[in-house]
Order: structure tokens, then sequence, then C-alpha cells
């Protein structure tokens, strides 16, 4: 047990640097108590959003950080019962995730695991929508633009890209509300945009 503890430990203290994060962000477990794990966070953004979730996206936990600069929160991780877990950063550009496991009272961090997906950009010119995401590997992504939010408008699948970057012109288009849908690697973001 005390073995598999040290490992746990290891494998903590080498989550201390993560994309979109300085070199400090890490998660550490608490000194004097052994079950408890600190999720320390540099320059992390006022509003920021930081949850736990089990495997079917159910929501453990979930908190609005109230000031940029330095988070930091101790977990009993090991409460939770055996299963995969995740930890989401959601900022204001990105979000990510870094999975874990429960696994006889003892969290595991998936350090290599750990992903981070850039948000897309939408910005509204006159008639024109630019839209660009940034990939932080090869992945696929899917854009729907729907009218009024429900007749679909527009759709294109990118497959195995970096980036995708697209402009749009709606000054022939009908005026209305239009809903963009991004769809990448299991994450759905939305932008409601009107015209």
């Amino acid at each position: 047990m005390k073995k598999l503890f040290k490992l746990s430990i290891v494998l903590l203290v080498m989550l201390i640097s993560t994309n979109g994060y300085s070199v400090e962000d890490s998660i550490l477990p608490t000194e004097g108590s052994k079950n408890v794990t600190n999720l320390t966070l540099e320059n992390v953004s006022k509003g920021s959003l930081i949850q736990i979730k089990d495997s079917d996206n159910l929501i453990l936990y979930s908190e609005i950080v109230k000031k940029s600069g330095k988070y930091s929160k101790d977990f009993n991780l090991t409460n939770l019962p055996d299963a995969e877990y995740s930890i989401e950063i959601d900022q204001q550009k990105n979000i990510k995730i870094i999975p874990f496991s429960v696994k006889s009272s003892i969290a595991l961090i998936a350090k290599n695991d750990a992903r981070t997906f850039s948000k897309p950009e939408v910005v509204v010119k006159g008639n024109y929508l630019y839209v660009s995401k940034k990939m932080h590997e090869k992945q696929t992504l899917e854009i729907d633009v729907y009218f009024e939010g429900y007749d679909l408008a527009y759709n294109k699948k990118y497959k195995n890209v970096d980036s995708v970057s697209k402009v749009f012109d709606f000054s022939t288009s009908k005026k209305g509300r239009y809903v963009i849908v991004f769809k990448s690697e299991g994450k759905i973001f939305k932008n409601t945009i009107s015209i």
C-alpha cells in the first residue's frame, strides 16, 4: 500500500508543467495528509470554471474562480468510488482536462493523458463572420451554422487538421439570429450572433 501511495505521489509531482498554464501549475498531495490532493494553478482568470466530473460527464464538483492569479484548493479525491474521473479547468480561451482514477482509495493522476482544447474564436464585423479554431494536435472539427437556432444553413467537417479559419459573408443572408456550433473531440462550443 505504501509503495502504491509513493507511486501516486510521483505521478502527481510529474504533473507540474502543463500547456496553457505556467510551469508551476500542479496537483500535489498536501503536507501532513495522505488523503488530500492540492490543485494549484498559476495565472487563472477570474470567472474560470473548475469542475470534477465522472466518466459519464456528471459534474461532482463545480466552482467559479473569484479572482485572477493563483488558484489553490485541497480535494480529498480518495472519497470517490473506484472509477475514472477528470478535473476540467475552463478558461476564457481554452479548456484543460486532467484525467485521474481512484482505485482502492488512492487517486492516480494520468499526467500523460492531460489535454487542452482551444475554444473557437468568433468575430463579427459588419456582415462578415470570422471563425477560427486552433487545435493542439491533429483533430476533427465540425462546424454547423443554424438560422434562428434550428434551420441548418451550413455544415462542414474538417478531419485531421491543426487549425481552421473561415470567413462567412452574410451580406445576402436573411437577417436574424444565427447559432454557430463547433464540435471537436467530444466537446461542443456554441456562439450566437445577430445579423
